[in-house]
C-alpha cells in the first residue's frame, strides 16, 4: 500500500525514491484503506497499539529506512576515509613545519661569516626552508578548508536521509489515519458492546540517529593546529 515515486534524492541517488504521496494511486490506496479499516472492526490491537494491518505499513517503512540507512553509512564511509587522509597528511605537515622551523632558527643564529660561501650556502637554504614552510601552510589551510566542507556534506547527507524517511513515515501514518476512520465509521455503525475500544494510534518513528536534526560530527573550527 506505500508506493514510491520517481524522485530520488540526488545526495543519494542509490537510496529508495520518496514516497508517493499525491495523486490518483494515493487517493485509491487511501480509499482501500478506509475499507481495510471498516473490515478489520474485529481485528485485535497489539502491544504497539496497531491493528494487523497498520503494522505491516510500519513494517514496510522500517524496510524503506533501513534501505535509506545503507545508502547513508556508504556515503558517510567515503567522507570519512576522506577525512582521515586529510588528517594524517596534515599531522605530517605540521611536523615538517615544525622541523623546518627549528632548522631556521638555528641557521639563524649561526656564526658564518659574511661573504664566505658557507655564508651563501646558509641564505640560500634559508630562503628555501621559508618557501616550503609557507607551501606547507598553504596546504594545511587547503585540508582545513576541505574538511569543513566534508562536515557539511555530511550534515547535507543526514538531512537528505531524513527527508526520505520522513515521507515515508507520512504516508505511513496518512494510511494508518485512514484505516482507523474506517474503523471508527463501522462501530459507530454496529454499535456492538464487543466492539474493541481502539487505542491511540502510534505514529510511524524511524530509530536511526541520523533522524535527529542535529549532527554528531566533530568540529574542525580549530582544525588544523598552528605549528
Amino acid at each position: 500500500m506505500l508506493i514510491p515515486s520517481s524522485t530520488r534524492s540526488i545526495l543519494l541517488p542509490k537510496a529508495p525514491p520518496f514516497a508517493r504521496r499525491r495523486g490518483l494511486r494515493c487517493a485509491i490506496a487511501n480509499l482501500v484503506a478506509q475499507i481495510r479499516g471498516a473490515r478489520d472492526l474485529n481485528q485485535p490491537f497489539g502491544e504497539n497499539g496497531l491493528q494487523p494491518a497498520v503494522s505491516a505499513w510500519h513494517r514496510q517503512a522500517d524496510q524503506v529506512a533501513a534501505q535509506i540507512d545503507d545508502a547513508l553509512c556508504s556515503r558517510l564511509e567515503e567522507l570519512d576515509r576522506r577525512s582521515a587522509e586529510l588528517f594524517g597528511l596534515a599531522n605530517h605537515r605540521v611536523s615538517s613545519i615544525a622541523e623546518l622551523d627549528a632548522t631556521l632558527q638555528e641557521s639563524a643564529a649561526s656564526a658564518i661569516d659574511e661573504g664566505t660561501v658557507a655564508a651563501s650556502d646558509n641564505r640560500r637554504m634559508m630562503r628555501s626552508a621559508r618557501a616550503t614552510i609557507e607551501a606547507e601552510r598553504s596546504n594545511l589551510a587547503n585540508a582545513a578548508k576541505e574538511l569543513r566542507q566534508l562536515a557539511q556534506t555530511r550534515q547535507h547527507l543526514r538531512e537528505a536521509a531524513r527527508d526520505l524517511a520522513d515521507s515515508w513515515s507520512s504516508r505511513c501514518d496518512e494510511l494508518g489515519a485512514f484505516h482507523r476512520r474506517g474503523f471508527h465509521f463501522r462501530a459507530a455503525r454496529a454499535k456492538v458492546s464487543s466492539t474493541p475500544d481502539a487505542p491511540p494510534l502510534p505514529s510511524h518513528r524511524n530509530r536511526y540517529e541520523w533522524v535527529d536534526a542535529s549532527d554528531q560530527t566533530a568540529s574542525t573550527d580549530q582544525w588544523p593546529p598552528q605549528p
